[in-house]
C-alpha cells in the first residue's frame, strides 16, 4: 500500500454540532475568478470537523492516512419532523436537513489537508486528499438522546480485494449483469485465442 496507512490502524472521530450540507450555496468570485462559499454556517462545520479530527489522530498517535480509506458511520440531524422515524422528508437545509451526499462532501472537504501557496490557507487534515476515500457506508438519522446532533464516524485503511462486489438484488438485475459478463467472457475468450486482432495501444 503506497503512502501513510498508519499500519492498519482505524481512527474514530465523533464532532458535535449541527451537519450543513455543502454544494448549494451562493458563492461569489474571486479577482481571480475562484468560486469561493459564503456560507458562515459551512465554514464554522468544517472548521469543527476538521480540528476534532485533527487532535483525536494526534491523540491516537496517528498520521495523517496517504492510501485509499473507507469511511463508515452516521451523520444525526435535528428532528423537525414528528411524523417519520427517517430523515427522508427533511429537505430545508436552514432546518438540518439536506442531501446526503452534499453533507459528505462536507466532511470529506473538512477531512483533508489544504496545501495553499498562501500560508494562512494551509490546512491540517487526517487524510491527505479526499480522492483517497473509495468507500462509503453513512447513514442519515435523526438525532436522540444517546446520540445528538453531529457526526460519528470511523476511518479505515483499506484495499480493493476488502470490498465486495455488487451484485444485482432484482431479476431484472441479474439477466442483464449476466448477459454482460457473458459478453465481456466472449470477448477475452476470442482475444485470446487470436492475439493479433488485439489492438496496439501503446503507439
Amino acid at each position: 500500500m503506497n503512502g501513510n496507512d498508519n499500519n492498519g490502524q482505524p481512527l474514530d472521530i465523533i464532532v458535535q454540532g449541527t451537519p450543513i450540507t455543502k454544494g448549494s450555496v451562493q458563492p461569489w468570485r474571486t479577482k481571480h475568478g475562484k468560486t469561493v462559499s459564503v456560507d458562515a454556517r459551512l465554514q464554522s462545520w468544517e472548521a469543527a470537523i476538521r480540528g476534532t479530527s485533527v487532535s483525536m489522530m494526534t491523540a491516537s498517535g496517528l498520521k495523517p492516512y496517504d492510501c485509499p480509506i473507507s469511511i463508515t458511520g452516521e451523520i444525526r440531524v435535528p428532528r423537525t419532523d414528528k411524523l417519520h422515524d427517517l430523515p427522508a422528508w427533511q429537505t430545508a437545509k436552514t432546518s438540518g436537513g439536506g442531501d446526503l451526499d452534499k453533507l459528505q462532501r462536507a466532511i470529506g472537504d473538512a477531512l483533508q489537508t489544504t496545501n495553499s501557496r498562501y500560508p494562512g490557507r494551509n490546512r491540517e487534515g487526517v487524510i491527505s486528499n479526499d480522492s483517497r476515500i473509495i468507500h462509503w457506508q453513512i447513514s442519515k438519522r435523526y438525532a436522540d438522546e444517546t446520540r445528538p446532533e453531529g457526526v460519528y464516524l470511523t476511518i479505515r485503511p483499506i484495499s480493493t480485494p476488502e470490498l465486495p462486489d455488487w451484485q444485482p438484488a432484482t431479476p431484472a438485475g441479474r439477466t442483464i449483469h449476466d448477459n454482460l459478463q457473458r459478453r465481456s467472457q466472449r470477448l477475452a475468450d476470442m482475444l485470446r485465442q487470436h492475439p493479433h486482432d488485439r489492438k496496439d495501444t501503446t503507439k
